[in-house]
């Protein structure tokens, strides 16, 4: 029943949306919507699109449904609506949301984007029409980069006030938001990188998935990364070997951009462990010398049809008492005995790792963890090969298409 008034509510309010000029009063018939309409009017609306099912993303989706900027376009006004109802329904299923901070900011930030993407307007197939969809689609990336750390915030606030919902409720809470929140930002990012490479008069237009990815490069960069982050917050960085064990190509279809996040999760793991086994090592009174004898070894290998990369440490494995809680989005691990334990994007709250692991599912992976007590830890990614090659834009898609 309340399904049905709410589509009656969504047809109505849809039918006098197109007569109206702002976002909270509309002129009509000489008569001025209220705002109280329109809060009705987009309370009709989140309760339509939570309702409906969203398009499962791949790279082949972002290859032939988001290939060139109108398309794109039209994939973020018809996905992201379903997926922002259903997180601000989702928000509103917690007791006492509305009590708490952090959810109250992260429920405004999904209704001020729900509001604005259902606003915007696409008009033809040309760059300089789709102008403003494009600040839309930049403020609505903008507005999104606190959601991790509110969602941290507000979730251990939580759980600290009610121990009734334990970590496998939240864990499949975080599960189902921030699977939604990999799918907005892969559809925003791919929408403004056509963009981009449309106006830089790029021929065969892919947006963020790169056909030639290149594993070896991306890990350096994320090795690096993860080096200097450890230098900075605990005095010392760890020594990462890389090495590619192949007798073909490693380059696959990929989105770098999510390689070197699941990467650098990973080794900023990896890095801060094997450090902090350097500085507590009572064998070796100089921590530099530890270091050096505890070096990160990266392998990378591949068959014809997937892509592996294994991470290898010497920092004495996961606790037994720890275990499978280092897939808990909310255990942040034990504070670092060494170094600044102050804001350290090495520990943070915890979200990076099975966050990192959620990204590498998606894309249709898996990652996995082998400790051996006392001794080390062994990472394992492994990603498809996907030929996307019948995919790939050509002249005739580019025509259709004007700058």
């Amino acid at each position: 029943m309340r399904l049905c008034q709410a589509i009656r509510a969504h047809r109505f309010f849809s039918h006098l949306w197109r007569r109206h000029d702002c976002m909270y009063q509309r002129r009509w018939t000489s008569r001025l919507v209220s705002a109280k309409r329109m809060r009705d009017f987009f309370e009709a609306e989140v309760t339509h699109f939570s309702t409906i099912p969203g398009e499962v993303l791949n790279l082949e989706y972002l290859l032939t449904a988001a290939s060139c900027p109108h398309l794109a376009a039209t994939c973020i006004y018809d996905e992201i609506p379903k997926r922002f109802a259903k997180r601000i329904r989702q928000i509103e299923m917690l007791d006492g949301w509305d009590q708490d901070s952090s959810l109250q900011q992260l429920h405004e930030c999904y209704v001020t984007s729900f509001q604005e993407i259902r606003m915007a307007e696409i008009k033809s197939h040309d760059l300089a029409s789709l102008a403003e969809f494009t600040k839309t689609v930049r403020r609505l990336k903008e507005r999104q980069k606190p959601v991790l750390s509110l969602l941290g915030k507000a979730c251990a606030h939580k759980i600290a006030e009610d121990t009734e919902l334990g970590p496998k409720f939240w864990n499949n809470w975080l599960s189902t938001f921030l699977k939604s929140r990999v799918s907005t930002e892969m559809l925003t990012s791919q929408y403004l990188e056509v963009v981009t490479q449309t106006m830089q008069g790029v021929r065969a237009v892919t947006g963020i998935v790169d056909p030639n990815c290149e594993p070896l490069a991306v890990c350096q960069e994320a090795a690096h990364a993860a080096r200097q982050i450890c230098l900075n917050h605990l005095g010392l960085e760890p020594h990462v070997t890389i090495e590619v064990r192949a007798k073909m190509s490693t380059n696959f279809s990929f989105i770098p951009q999510y390689l070197h996040f699941i990467l650098l999760e990973v080794l900023k793991n990896s890095c801060a462990a094997t450090t902090q086994a350097a500085f507590t090592s009572t064998s070796i009174a100089d921590p530099s010398l530890g270091i050096e004898m505890k070096k990160i070894n990266v392998v990378i290998c591949c068959d014809n049809h997937r892509i592996a990369v294994r991470i290898s440490d010497l920092a004495g494995g996961i606790p037994s008492e720890i275990g499978d809680r280092v897939w808990d989005y909310l255990y942040a691990g034990p504070a670092p005995q060494y170094g600044d334990a102050g804001s350290n994007p090495l520990r943070s709250f915890g979200l990076g790792l099975p966050h990192a692991r959620l990204y590498a599912e998606f894309l249709g992976g898996s990652l996995t963890l082998r400790s051996l007590p006392a001794y080390g830890t062994d990472t394992y990614l492994f990603l498809p090969r996907i030929d996307i090659s019948p995919f790939l834009p050509d002249d005739s898609t580019r025509s259709v298409f004007t700058v």
